[in-house]
């Protein structure tokens, strides 16, 4: 797929958008602490709990997906609908400002008004 040069500019600020929201989900993600089963079979104790960092796996549970598309998600190469950004926030545990932060509320604007100018 051959893209113009305004094209590649756009796709390139867009990419960089949906590549620091990955980030944030990676960080949000590696941050949550979920108790999991220990399946160890030197301990042998019933009901023994671990905590571990939530997994691109249990994300995709939460979604409904796949943990190939959350790996997408991560690397910014898939846009994330709201939808799923939202279902993402609730089961880490973050609001849905931690994923769009102050820094890059600019980035934010130019964007939504790069919309504005195609949708006139």
């Amino acid at each position: 797929m051959r893209l113009s040069t305004k094209a590649k500019k756009n796709f390139k600020e867009d990419n960089e958008f949906y590549i620091h929201i990955g980030q944030r989900i990676k960080q949000a993600r590696k941050e949550r602490q979920i108790y999991i089963e220990n399946l160890d079979k030197n301990i042998d104790a019933k009901g023994y709990f671990i905590k571990k960092p939530a997994s691109q796996v249990m994300v995709a549970k939460a979604l409904n997906t796949t943990f190939q598309q959350i790996g997408k998600y991560e690397k910014g190469e898939n846009r994330i609908p709201v939808v799923n950004l939202i279902r993402i926030a609730k089961f880490l545990n973050k609001p849905l400002d931690f994923f769009i932060d102050i820094e890059k509320e600019k980035m934010v604007d130019d964007f939504m008004s790069r919309l504005d100018k195609v949708n006139q």
